[in-house]
């Protein structure tokens, strides 16, 4: 497949719903994995890394088993998920500037699967020192996250005001 043809697929509104949709299911998904793990916070939600070693630490090794099925499955599929829905859509709103759009949401999933694997490490035996990694990746991981939902977000104002302009200059026609 070409570039431009994932970005033509990738931007459909089909496809867009669809990774909506699947974005709110894992993550839905994430609070029976959570209730598993002993029911306090999932390693992800924690940015620090002597934070995360201390809930590991907390946690029973079946509540380990459960969260590291819920980082081997849940959290490979969750950062497809919002790429496809925050990328697609600021894909689709941003016009030629489109394979940009997709940066921030990109780099976030980059991130993301970087401490997926550090906190499957620490999970599944590995010294807790793994989770130092945390201090860095995590942080990164949420401000990318961020910094696409903004820019998601500001594309769609600015489709919807485009929309209203052209809407107001056909009334007037």
């Amino acid at each position: 497949m070409r570039p431009s043809s994932i970005l033509d697929w990738l931007t459909r509104t089909t496809v867009i719903c669809g990774f909506f949709v699947a974005m709110v299911l894992v993550g839905i998904g994430f609070y029976f994995v959570q209730q598993g793990a002993g029911g306090g916070a999932l390693l992800d939600q924690i940015s620090n890394g002597n934070d995360a070693a201390i809930r590991l630490a907390e946690m029973s090794p079946e509540h380990r088993r459960v969260h590291l099925r819920g980082t081997v499955g849940l959290d490979t599929l969750y950062p497809i998920t919002y790429f496809g829905f925050f990328g697609g859509l600021a894909a689709r709103l941003a016009g030629t500037w489109r394979a940009w759009a997709l940066l921030p949401a990109g780099f976030t999933a980059v991130f993301d699967y970087i401490e997926n694997t550090v906190q499957a490490m620490a999970l599944a035996g590995h010294p807790p020192e793994v989770l130092l990694v945390k201090d860095i990746v995590t942080p990164l991981k949420f401000g990318g996250l961020m910094f696409a939902v903004v820019l998601m977000l500001v594309l769609v104002v600015v489709a919807m005001v485009k929309r209203m302009m052209r809407a107001k200059e056909n009334e007037n026609d």
